[in-house]
């Protein structure tokens, strides 16, 4: 037993020194020494700074100048990649962008409408005619008038008498036979001293007023269609015009727009 002690002993004197180098090893380095070791911050080099160190030949001569080192190497890759894919991107002073407008176009690109060939105005009187016609004339465009006569409504009367008085004497048995609503035309023409019963829009309330004449008796009684007259007048463009003489036709039908129409939305006139 006492040399089993002496045994123990005698190995962890040996263990001791081989720890702190006495027996010809080098001594255990600590956690310190390693981390040391492991940074060496003497051999560290920044990316730029490769090329930056000046490094002498063996006849003491300088090696050449350090270059320039874009900014763009302290970054990884793919950001580099980027970066120059931007640059390629941007465009040239002398290139137009792509977004700026072409002159003679609308932003989205498409060229600005030629004016219509032929401009019309509907739906006029006599009056408003002649006046647009005047002014279409005055900036050098021959207008084409065209006339359209439609039925405007229904004209229920007594025919005309031979004069006033004997047109009173009527009115006044249609007054005794309950027709109060009536009315003796007195302006010179054709219907001079008719007497008017009513004037409807629409034929078939003229034709029940005239069964209800006929129901009393009453059958002179006539249904008479009123017409009217309106005109369209066109203004056709020669075909070599611009925009400046569609301009110049808009500025002498200046408040006729509602009566503005294109002559290819309109039916062709027969007159």
């Amino acid at each position: 037993m006492r040399f089993l002690i002496i045994l123990l002993l005698l190995l962890n004197a040996l263990a001791l020194a081989a720890i702190r180098g006495g027996l010809g090893g080098a001594a255990a380095r600590g956690e310190a020494e390693r981390l040391a070791a492991q940074l060496a911050p003497e051999r560290i080099r920044l990316a730029g700074d490769a090329v930056a160190q000046p490094a002498t030949n063996g006849g003491g001569t300088e090696a050449a100048p350090r270059t320039a080192v874009p900014a763009t190497d302290g970054l990884p890759p793919a950001e580099e990649a980027g970066l120059a894919a931007a640059a390629d991107d941007e465009p040239a002073d002398d290139e137009p962008a792509d977004d700026e407008p072409v002159a003679g176009s609308d932003a989205a690109g498409n060229s600005a409408p030629p004016p219509p060939a032929c401009l019309a105005w509907v739906e006029l009187g006599e009056e408003e005619a002649a006046r647009l016609a005047d002014r279409l004339r005055q900036q050098g465009v021959e207008p084409v008038r065209h006339a359209d006569s439609r039925i405007e409504a229904w004209w229920v009367r007594i025919p005309p008498a031979h004069d006033r008085s004997a047109a009173e004497q009527r009115q006044r048995r249609l007054h005794a036979q309950g027709i109060r609503d009536t009315f003796i035309v007195q302006e010179a023409g054709p219907s001079q001293f008719a007497i008017s019963l009513g004037v409807f829009k629409t034929e078939r309330r003229a034709h029940r007023l005239r069964d209800q004449l006929y129901a009393k008796g009453i059958g002179d009684a006539a249904i008479e269609p009123r017409p009217k007259t309106v005109y369209r007048i066109e203004a056709r463009l020669p075909p070599a015009a611009g925009s400046a003489a569609g301009s110049t036709i808009e500025s002498a039908a200046d408040g006729f727009e509602p009566h503005r129409r294109s002559c290819d939305a309109l039916p062709p006139h027969t007159d």
